[in-house]
């Protein structure tokens, strides 16, 4: 039988899994069970770094670990790799009710400030599973948009992302790339004090990955008026965010 230790938080996790697998809950508040010694497999979310730290010794029987979220951040895949351990991830899992998570913010904020988004221009930074279901409803709505994603340009012929000064000219930004610390299209602090200091934005909303904006010089691109307004649903370190 295949012994499965799986984040108690994961939804319906004990439904999708067969009966037949032997499956064991964890509470990620505690950290990784002592008991994974006797683990085939490792079902975490973002919540559980995984790394050279948080799991070693390799448990004997672990072959196989998966995250229940698009971002794989949080996860040393070298690690796993060096120690032959098969990974997977969710990517657009819940790509369509971000996406609608998006326009929703977008059109409660516009209502309160009597805003016509059909007159402001949506800068996308980001097209993958979310980007592209939040560009299909903007489409649908008739509102206009910039699409900024260069690697994804550097891999795809057919697609084209617009260059960094047209995407930073919108009047709103949203976010969905994922976390790269150390690459070609590091997005690690992608929105920073140089980008956020001579321009004005009307909105900005993040709901990739925290690290993918610099939270202090969002912070006080709001206080001084160069950010009018933010919808922030993750976050880094600073829990000034949480009270905005």
């Amino acid at each position: 039988m295949i012994t499965v230790f799986a984040d108690q938080h994961l939804y319906k996790i004990k439904e999708i899994v067969p009966d037949n697998i032997d499956l064991h809950f964890y509470d990620p508040e505690l950290g990784l069970p002592a008991q994974l010694n006797k683990a085939d497999a490792l079902l975490v979310r973002t919540v559980t770094g995984v790394n050279n730290q948080t799991l070693s010794p390799i448990p004997q029987n672990l072959s196989f670990l998966a995250t229940g979220s698009a971002g794989t951040d949080h996860v040393d895949q070298q690690y796993l790799k060096q120690h032959d351990i098969q990974f997977a991830h969710s990517a657009g899992c819940n790509a369509r009710s971000v996406a609608e998570y998006v326009v929703t913010a977008l059109i409660i904020w516009s209502g309160k400030n009597k805003i016509d988004l059909k007159k402001e221009c949506i800068g996308i930074v980001g097209v993958g599973h979310v980007g592209s279901a939040l560009q299909q409803m903007l489409d649908t709505l008739g509102w206009e948009y910039r699409l900024y994603d260069p690697p994804r340009a550097e891999r795809e012929d057919e697609f084209s992302s617009v260059p960094l000064k047209e995407v930073l000219d919108c009047s709103i930004l949203t976010f969905h790339t994922p976390l790269y610390n150390n690459s070609e299209h590091a997005t690690y602090h992608w929105l920073n004090s140089d980008k956020l200091s001579n321009r004005n934005f009307k909105m900005v909303l993040n709901t990739s990955r925290g690290g993918v904006v610099d939270e202090d010089s969002l912070l006080e691109a709001v206080s001084v008026g160069r950010v009018e307004d933010m919808v922030i649903d993750v976050w880094r370190v600073n829990p000034l965010l949480t009270m905005k």
